[in-house]
This record gives C-alpha cells, sequence and structure tokens, in this order.
C-alpha cells in the first residue's frame, strides 16, 4: 500500500479540519433558516398521519399525477423515526426541524470523516483532503445543508459498502443461477478472479479467501460461503 509522506499527511489533515468546521458552521448558520413548505416539511406531516392511522403511500392514488402535491417517496423509516420524535415531545414543527438539524449535521460530518478515511486508509492522503473539501463545499451537501432534507441519511449505505473488504463481499455475494446472473457476479467481483478462464482460477482463488468453491460448469466456479 502506497505511504504518503509527512507533509501529504499535515496537509490532509488540516484539509480534513477545514471541511469540518465548514460542514459544522453550514449547519449551525442554517439551524433556524425557515423550511416550511418544504420537502422535510411533508416528511413531518407524513410522520403524524403515520401516528393518526394513515398510510402516507395511499394520497397518491388519489393525485392527477399532473401537479406536485407533495406526494411521500421516502421509505417509510425516516417518516416513522420522525414520528417517534413527535410522540416523544417534538410535536410542533419548529421544535422538531431544531432537533433534525441537529441529527443531519451529525450524519453530516461523519460522512464527511468517513469520505476522508477511504483514500487516506490507503495511502491517498492528498486526494482524502481534497475528497473532504470537495464534500463540505459540493453544491449538493449546500443545498441539503440549507433545506433539511433526508438525503444525508441514505448517503450511509453506500459509502459504507465502500468501506467493506473485498474478503467481506465475496462472502456475501449472491449466489449465480443462470448465464446472466454468472456475468453480473463475474463482472461485480473480477478481483476473484472467477470469469475469464474462472475455473482454472476460481478455486486457487476461493481457498485464499477461505472460501468453499464448487465448480459446476467449465466456465465459472459457484463460491458457496462456508457454514451455509
Amino acid at each position: 500500500m502506497k505511504k504518503a509522506s509527512r507533509a501529504e499527511r499535515l496537509v490532509a489533515l488540516l484539509c480534513l479540519v477545514v471541511a469540518l468546521i465548514v460542514i459544522g458552521a453550514a449547519h449551525g448558520h442554517h439551524l433556524a433558516t425557515p423550511t416550511e413548505g418544504g420537502d422535510i416539511y411533508f416528511s413531518w406531516l407524513e410522520g403524524k398521519r403515520i401516528f393518526a392511522g394513515s398510510n402516507p403511500y395511499a394520497r397518491v392514488l388519489t393525485g392527477d399525477f399532473l401537479h406536485n402535491e407533495k406526494y411521500a417517496t421516502h421509505l417509510p423509516l425516516f417518516y416513522v423515526t420522525g414520528g417517534i420524535s413527535q410522540l416523544a415531545g417534538l410535536e410542533r414543527f419548529p421544535e422538531w426541524i431544531h432537533f433534525w438539524r441537529i441529527v443531519f449535521a451529525g450524519v453530516a460530518l461523519a460522512l464527511g470523516a468517513f469520505l476522508f478515511w477511504i483514500p487516506w486508509s490507503r495511502g491517498h492522503a492528498l486526494l482524502a483532503g481534497f475528497t473532504a473539501l470537495f464534500f463540505a463545499g459540493s453544491r449538493w451537501t449546500v443545498f441539503v445543508t440549507f433545506a433539511a432534507q433526508v438525503d444525508f441519511l441514505p448517503g450511509r449505505e453506500p459509502l459504507s459498502a465502500a468501506a467493506v473488504p473485498a474478503r467481506r463481499l465475496a462472502r456475501l455475494r449472491p449466489l449465480p443461477g443462470d448465464q446472466a446472473d454468472r456475468d453480473i457476479c463475474a463482472a461485480a467481483f473480477p478481483g476473484l478472479g472467477l470469469a475469464d478462464g474462472g475455473a482454472a482460477k476460481g478455486p486457487r482463488r476461493a481457498a485464499e479467501l477461505g472460501l468453499d468453491c464448487a465448480d459446476p460448469d467449465p466456465d465459472f466456479s459457484t463460491v458457496h460461503r462456508l457454514g451455509t
């Protein structure tokens, strides 16, 4: 793995500090920014509807699809958690959004640090610093911060997936079925060596990864997770 110089690491860490300060300051600056009428306001309403016994997704069935009626378009997790926070005492929107802005700020800071850590852990210090600064100052981050959107929350999943070691991904990848599935798996996990002569390379590579490899056909090796 490439090892960054001391100067590169210092520059990268300085960039990280600046990026985190910018993210924190932006969220603090917009803590009292009005958002009534925005998307987050209607997410608050959907939380109220859920605990009033209404299905937030039912409204779309009565719409004409010609006018934006702010239908529920997110998965229900945030609507439910938003509703739970209302039951916990944050019934009025100003108090509710104040709380969730703090949550969004924490998640944004964590994402900025995580984006920094991915290239940093691979020895690319300057890239890590640039990534943190880019995230802090990007148009998407600025807008989501201003509008108090929930977009920071689902951003954790792809970033978490990016940090999963290749060995772990190899163990969790789906078992291939037909040829299309095998092509998809081979393209998604080229590092396993299961495509282009995978019958020859697959068992050896699987053994290196600690996997049990079956060879149902001469062109592809199906890797089974140990213990299943």
